[in-house]
């Protein structure tokens, strides 16, 4: 039979490592045209658009439009289960939804009942 204390817990991960961050990941080279729209984005921020010619203004309002464009086709999965969830629980997005809620009997009611349980 074994001796419990001789079990041991041995742990092989990195001191201070959140769960699921990878350090170090390889990622993909930037393209050319990646590559150039974020040097014309430096340019317009340190002399405006006045710094820049017809043809790289064209060219980096090209390469926005598209990335707006992919970014609305493909939602990440937090917006996914943020429109998901909305439309299930039917709630607005503004605020001035929440203050007429908070204004209607129905809210006061609520709140009514949140401060009947603390006190």
């Amino acid at each position: 039979m074994a001796n419990p204390e001789n079990k041991i817990l041995v742990h092989f991960g990195v001191k201070g490592m959140k769960w699921g961050v990878h350090r170090n990941r390889p990622s993909l080279p930037a393209s050319q045209d990646s590559q150039r729209a974020t040097e014309v984005r430096t340019k317009v921020k340190t002399g405006g658009t006045k710094a820049l010619s017809n043809k790289e203004l064209q060219d980096l309002i090209t390469r926005m439009n598209l990335e707006q464009q992919f970014s609305r086709l493909n939602p990440s999965k937090l917006e996914k289960g943020t429109q998901i969830a909305s439309r299930i629980l039917g709630v607005g997005n503004t605020i001035n939804q929440a203050i007429a809620f908070v204004n209607s009997p129905a809210g006061k009611a609520v709140k009514d009942a949140v401060l009947k349980k603390r006190g």
